[in-house]
C-alpha cells in the first residue's frame, strides 16, 4: 500500500479517543510524550467493532450486531520500554477507538495508505482461432475441397459490385470542365500565392514555439498541481514547494515566514488579519501547543526551504472566541514557509 501522507495523534491519559478514518491509515511507531513525568505503565489499547461479512446471507435480520472488542496494541514503560514500532492499518469503514492508561501523554504515527488494487491476468483466447481453423478443415474434408468460405463469397460480391462503379475515364470530369474555365494566374498573382503561404508558415512556427514553452512550464515540479492532503483531524495542506533541507518534528523549534487570511466557502478572503514576511522568523515549538492545533498538525514533515498552505477548521484555530481580525468561529488560510530548524 503506497503511502499518501503523514498521520499522527496525541492520546491523553484515560480518555477514549475515537479515530475517525477518512482513509486507510496505517500505524508503524507507539512512542511516550517528551514530557512523560510519571514511571507508571501505560497500556495502548484498541476498541474496535467487527464488521460483518458482507458474502453471508442476510435472511436472519433480527441477528444482533456484534459487540465492540478491546485489545491491547503494546505497553510502554519510562526509562525501560519508551516506543515500540508496530504494523496495524485502520480501513476506512473501521470503527475505532483509541485509549491509555497511566498517566502519560501516548503518540502514535503512520501514514495515510492507498487501498491495495488487485491485479487480474490477462486471458489467453489464442486457442480460438486454432479452433475455427480446424472446424473449417472438418467441413472441407466432409463437402470436398472446392467449398468457398462465406467470406470468400462476400469478398467476390464488393469485387463485382467495384467493378460496376467504373465510370468512363474519356467522359472529362466537372471539376475538370471548372478549371479549363478558370483563367491562368499571372505572376504577380502566384508570388502573392506564395507570400502568403510563408507568413501561415511562419505563425505556425510560432505558435509551435509557443505551445513547447507552456508544456515544457507545466512539466516543472513547481507548476505542477499538487495534492491537497487532508489529516484525520480534518486540517488540510497543499505543499507549493517541497523543502530539502531537515524535516519538522514535534519538539523541534521552527522559524516561519506566514500570511493569515479568513477561509470562507474553501477560498482566502479579504486581506491577511496577520503577517510574518521580513525581519526575524517567528519560532515556536512544534507539537507543543504553543500555537494552534492546525499549525502543529500542518507544519509537521516540512523541510526548510518548503512552502505550504495550510486550511485549517476553526476547531483547530481559535474557535468560538473573538480574536481581533477574527471572527468568532471562523476557518483559517494561511501560506507559510518553513526558514529554519533549531
Amino acid at each position: 500500500m503506497p503511502p499518501l501522507g503523514l498521520w499522527s495523534i496525541k492520546l491523553l491519559p484515560n480518555q477514549l479517543h475515537v479515530l475517525e478514518v477518512d482513509e486507510d491509515i496505517r500505524v508503524t511507531n507507539v512512542a511516550l510524550a517528551e514530557n512523560a513525568t510519571s514511571t507508571q505503565r501505560s497500556v495502548v489499547k484498541i476498541t474496535y467493532t467487527p464488521q460483518d461479512d458482507d458474502d453471508e446471507d442476510d435472511e436472519d435480520e433480527t441477528t444482533e450486531p456484534p459487540a465492540a472488542r478491546e485489545i491491547v496494541l503494546c505497553s510502554l514503560i519510562p526509562g525501560q520500554v519508551e516506543q515500540r514500532q508496530v504494523d496495524i492499518t485502520f480501513s476506512v469503514e473501521d470503527l475505532v477507538s483509541l485509549s491509555v492508561t497511566g498517566n502519560n501523554e501516548v503518540h502514535l504515527v503512520g501514514n495515510l495508505v492507498a487501498p491495495d488494487v488487485p491485479q487480474y491476468p490477462e486471458s489467453d483466447y489464442s486457442g480460438s482461432d486454432d479452433a475455427s481453423d480446424a472446424d473449417s478443415e472438418e467441413l472441407r474434408l466432409m463437402y470436398g475441397g472446392d467449398m468457398m468460405d462465406e467470406d470468400d463469397e462476400s469478398e467476390e460480391e464488393d469485387a463485382a459490385g467495384r467493378i460496376t462503379e467504373i465510370v468512363d475515364e474519356r467522359a472529362p470530369s466537372k471539376a475538370a470542365k471548372r478549371a479549363a474555365e478558370e483563367p491562368t494566374p499571372n505572376k504577380a498573382e502566384k508570388k502573392q500565392k506564395v507570400a502568403e503561404g510563408k507568413a501561415v508558415e511562419k505563425k505556425a512556427e510560432k505558435k509551435e514555439k509557443k505551445e513547447k514553452k507552456e508544456k515544457e512550464a507545466a512539466s516543472t515540479p513547481e507548476a505542477k498541481k499538487t495534492k491537497r492532503v487532508t489529516l484525520p483531524s480534518g486540517v488540510s495542506y497543499e505543499d507549493g514547494k517541497v523543502g530539502t533541507g531537515q524535516t519538522a518534528k514535534a519538539g523541534k523549534k521552527v522559524g516561519m515566514r506566514y500570511i493569515g487570511k479568513i477561509l470562507k466557502n474553501g477560498q482566502p478572503v479579504g486581506k491577511p488579519f496577520d503577517s510574518n514576511t521580513s525581519g526575524k522568523p517567528f519560532s515556536f515549538l512544534l507539537g507543543r501547543g504553543e500555537v494552534i492545533a492546525g499549525w502543529d498538525q500542518g507544519v509537521a514533515g516540512m523541510q526548510v526551504g518548503g512552502e505550504r498552505k495550510l486550511f485549517i477548521p476553526s476547531k483547530h484555530a481559535y474557535g468560538n472566541k473573538r480574536i481581533p481580525g477574527i471572527p468568532a468561529g471562523s476557518d483559517l488560510y494561511f501560506e507559510v514557509k518553513l526558514v529554519e530548524i533549531r
